[in-house]
């Protein structure tokens, strides 16, 4: 919980005391990889869209078919209605 507020100021409401160095700076890419990433397959599943392409990574490229995201799983698809 401590990366967030110490990396980016409009965090800091989650940790008021940070001094900027956070405990655990491995975790990092979850915040500024994998958390927006899934927040597009949520909206798009939630919109009853299929999530076929992220535009905003790497010039365009696969979402769904992008195993890393997980982006098939029907655990993850949180408000689809199909």
């Amino acid at each position: 919980m401590d990366i967030a507020p110490a990396f980016w100021e409009r965090f800091a409401f989650a940790d008021p005391r940070s001094d900027g160095i956070p405990e655990n700076q491995h975790l990092v890419d979850h915040l500024d990889y994998d958390l927006p990433l899934q927040h597009l397959m949520h909206e798009a599943w939630r919109r009853g869209e299929v999530p076929w392409w992220n535009p905003y990574t790497y010039g365009g490229r696969p979402l769904l078919a992008d195993a890393h995201c997980n982006g098939a799983n029907p655990n993850r698809r949180h408000g689809w209605r199909g």
